[in-house]
């Protein structure tokens, strides 16, 4: 008996192969066309506004908001949970990590400094699809705004731009981990 519990892998409990993740993902980054493109054009002004006009946070802050909301209803409520029973969870932690940011846009002393480290890993989560270290075709590969990857980190790195407000920094840093940790768990298992 317990000699057929050691013959079990970790494989035997995985809920979908890594051919199944990059289906996935290239039926859903097939299915949201040409809504990349939309977001592509949003990364480039959140950039551009992080970069040179600094009075505009809020609209940055609405933009990440949104990227959370599309992110958490499009990718883990109409599409991974089809493969993943803790998308609907998942969904649940991205919809309220849009509305605390969306929350802090309200806030009217939001201000946000130049951290280079900070922008640098911004402009890689907008424009530089790091996925593919995992995957084998770039159309399995999720940008900013549409994918929980990109989207988690790059919302760790926009807390590194935020001035002030220790306390709340910490609340707004809980959820991109949690959904920093499940996506790469996601990745990680279906190797």
């Amino acid at each position: 008996m317990i000699s057929d519990l050691l013959s079990y892998e970790i494989s035997d409990f995985i809920m979908y192969s890594k051919e199944a993740l990059g289906g996935f993902l290239s039926t859903y980054n097939k299915h949201i066309w040409p809504t990349q493109l939309v977001w592509v054009f949003v990364s480039i002004v959140i950039f551009y506004i992080l970069v040179m006009k600094n009075q505009l946070t809020k609209l940055v802050l609405i933009f990440f908001s949104a990227a959370w909301f599309f992110t958490g209803w499009y990718f883990y409520k109409d599409h991974f949970s089809s493969i993943n029973l803790a998308s609907h969870y998942a969904f649940y932690l991205c919809a309220a990590q849009g509305a605390i940011i969306l929350g802090f846009a309200l806030l009217p002393s939001i201000r946000l400094n130049k951290n280079l480290l900070a922008l640098s890993v911004l402009f890689v989560c907008f424009f530089v699809p790091f996925e593919w270290i995992f995957k084998d075709e770039l159309l399995e590969v999720t940008l900013f705004g549409w994918g929980p990857l990109p989207v988690s980190i790059a919302s760790l790195a926009l807390i590194g731009l935020i001035i002030g407000l220790k306390i709340k920094l910490l609340l707004l840093s809980i959820i991109p981990s949690l959904i920093l940790c499940f996506a790469l768990a996601s990745h990680f298992y279906a190797q």
